[in-house]
């Protein structure tokens, strides 16, 4: 049997405990404690006032709070500092009892941690601000949107304007607010959800933002909120868009060379012909049958010339989204080949492009997509130029919802551990000055933004790029379809369509 009583237990346990349990009156008069929260204090706090071994700023907070647990019996606290520590005082009321039970805890560790977490905060809204980056929070039972200051700096949204579910959707860009909405609906079952997107500023401004966004779940694992952040990436866009535009111009250029002996070959047939004709009428034998047939070659040569500059204005013009349209897949690379056939004839390289005959169409920018096969074209050349065996080949596998492009040349293919690095901006294998270093990247960027990707087909024992874009069989003038193609005044309704 313990030869300690109850008392020395209770003594025991109080002293072990982290926290300073002080029982005093009404008044802060000590009547038993555990231990002094000052551990450097030895001298006995019976019948001292409890108030007196507060700093002078903290004494009349503890008389107020005594006031006011003796009244309605509640449970009261407060934080306090002193000698660089940082405590918190609880008061409980004892149930039938004047005294009142006072709870004292050395919270330094913890302020450490809160003052840290400020900090951070602090260092994360100062980022945030920096790199044009906003949080939002969607309460999904309450339909509320909750928004951080940079959010609405990004949005340019008065303060006093409240951001709800309608501004919200309406932001978004005609292009994107379906699918945007799709992947915000998929983030209830997936758990996340990341998008790139267009979206109208309050002022009415375009901007480009990536948003990414995480849901909030409950106990049961039912999604209560989701909350995400939007970076603003506009400059970043519009620089990409001008690398864009350099790197065509960069294709477009070492064109040039094999374009202009394109033109001047059927101009010095032109010219050909318009001596002959100037000789015949001068020694009066021109006949009508040979004006006529002189006339049929000038004109069909103009013509050579005619769709060889329409290319180059196709595919050379200043890309812009407003130029979206359902175009033919052939005959973006039919118009991108032209450029090329005069180059790739000099170099004694053989192109064959019998594999373009589809129906597939594109909703594209027919500028865009003739700029990815522009460029591997061009790096077909280089690779292959100084080849015995010289061939490019191009061929298209039309699926359902989806072409495959693949452009496929005879080199001996690209070594594994390049397949990643070789599709990153600004790295090449070329020689210093024979490339920007952006082609692949940008062409890359290109196909993702119509929803599309650009690989490398490892299966290939030559080296292959393969071009995927999403068809669109519905054009302003009809649908496309296995057997054939069915004008738009003949489509009625969906139901005529599976009759």
């Amino acid at each position: 049997m313990s030869h300690i009583d109850n008392k020395d237990k209770f003594e025991f346990f109080l002293n072990h405990l982290e926290d300073h349990i002080y029982e005093i009156d009404h008044h802060g008069k000590v009547i038993f404690y555990s231990k002094h929260f000052e551990e450097q204090t030895s001298k006995n706090l019976v019948n001292c006032y409890l108030q007196n071994l507060l700093p002078v700023s903290s004494q009349m907070d503890l008389i107020t709070s005594l006031q006011k647990v003796t009244t309605s019996l509640s449970t009261y606290n407060f934080n306090f500092q002193k000698n660089s520590k940082h405590y918190n005082l609880a008061l409980i009321p004892i149930l039938d009892s004047e005294h009142v039970l006072c709870v004292i805890r050395n919270i330094s560790e913890l302020y450490k941690l809160q003052e840290n977490a400020l900090r951070d905060e602090a260092k994360l809204f100062e980022v945030a601000k920096m790199f044009k980056l906003g949080f939002w929070e969607y309460d999904l039972k309450n339909k509320v949107i909750n928004c951080s200051k940079e959010l609405r700096e990004i949005h340019e949204i008065p303060t006093h304007i409240e951001v709800n579910e309608d501004y919200w959707i309406n932001s978004i860009s005609k292009d994107t607010k379906i699918l945007y909405v799709t992947k915000f609906e998929e983030c209830f079952k997936s758990g996340y959800f990341e998008f790139s997107h267009e979206i109208e500023t309050y002022s009415k401004k375009r901007k480009f933002l990536k948003s990414v966004g995480r849901a909030i779940t409950d106990e049961k694992g039912q999604p209560v909120s989701i909350v995400g952040s939007l970076l603003d990436m506009t400059e970043q866009k519009i620089e990409v868009e001008n690398n864009c535009e350099i790197d065509k111009m960069a294709s477009i250029g070492r064109m040039a060379g094999s374009i202009g002996h394109e033109i001047n070959n059927p101009l010095a047939i032109i010219s050909g012909y318009a001596q002959k004709l100037k000789r015949l009428s001068k020694d009066e034998n021109l006949s009508s049958e040979q004006l006529l047939n002189y006339a049929q070659k000038i004109e069909k040569t103009t013509m050579r010339i005619k769709k060889i500059v329409d290319s180059l204005s196709k595919v050379s013009r200043k890309s812009d989204d407003s130029d979206i349209q359902n175009i033919s897949l052939a005959s973006i690379i039919e118009d991108t080949l032209i450029l090329c056939q005069e180059k790739f004839k000099n170099e004694g390289i053989y192109v064959d492009s019998n594999h373009l005959e589809t129906f597939a169409c594109l909703k594209t920018n027919p500028v865009e997509i003739s700029q990815i096969f522009l460029n591997l074209l061009n790096n077909s050349y280089d690779a292959i130029s100084h080849l015995k065996e010289k061939w490019i080949k191009i061929i298209i596998e039309v699926g359902t919802k989806e072409a495959s492009i693949k452009v496929l040349d005879s080199g001996t293919g690209i070594p594994i551990e390049l397949h990643k690095k070789i599709l990153e901006p600004f790295y090449t294998t070329k020689p210093f000055g024979k490339g920007t270093g952006l082609g692949l990247s940008i062409s890359g960027s290109i196909a993702e933004k119509y929803g599309g990707n650009l690989s490398i087909d490892e299966t290939c024992p030559n080296t292959c790029f393969k071009v995927t874009l999403p068809v669109n069989w519905h054009t302003p003038h009809g649908i496309f379809l296995a057997g054939g193609f069915i004008p738009s005044k003949h489509i009625k309704s969906t139901k005529s369509l599976s009759s």
